[in-house]
């Protein structure tokens, strides 16, 4: 009898087999982030201790069995009161941002279930303007911080419709 993990498997290589296509001998690296790289995806890639830059990252890469991706893995932290927290993939997407943009470091807002400010000083994650916080969630009233600076938010706006009777000059 089969085991569910094996079906699991099966239907991820299934998965990858019917993307790639007529790419499956090409010699390009294959690399996954994300949940992938979970204990429900297709082969846990242990977490890398924050601060973590990209060097960090692309050497934990955790090979799939069968050598079919590479599996980016995901960044782990604790906070000031030793509460932990993790983010898989989102660390991959603000990297290849900076890349994108010529930059080695930088604020972002990445929106979700749980949204997570992330900032990169020279390469290096940090959250909420304090090292190695990853993932943290933020909720209206809390103290997030950019270079130790409060992040301020946008004054709300009001915009008003005005109709200007005829006759009116």
């Amino acid at each position: 009898e089969e085991r569910t993990v094996d079906v699991h498997i099966r239907r991820l290589r299934a998965a990858l087999e019917a993307l790639l296509t007529d790419w499956s001998d090409d010699a390009a690296p294959r690399i996954a982030c994300g949940m992938i790289g979970s204990r429900q995806g297709w082969i846990e890639a242990p977490y890398v201790d924050c601060p973590a830059g990209l060097t960090q990252l692309a050497g934990m890469l955790t090979q799939t069995p069968g050598g079919e991706l590479a599996i980016v893995p995901g960044a782990r932290c604790v906070d000031a009161t030793g509460v932990p927290d993790v983010m898989r993939g989102e660390e991959t997407q603000v990297f290849g941002a900076l890349q994108l943009l010529g930059l080695t470091g930088g604020s972002f807002v990445l929106p979700g279930t749980h949204s997570k400010w992330v900032q990169v000083e020279a390469g290096r994650v940090t959250v909420n303007g304090a090292r190695a916080v990853l993932g943290t969630q933020v909720n209206d009233g809390d103290d997030v911080r950019v270079d130790g600076q409060p992040l301020r938010s946008r004054p709300k706006r009001v915009y008003l419709a005005l109709n200007k009777p005829i006759g009116i000059e």
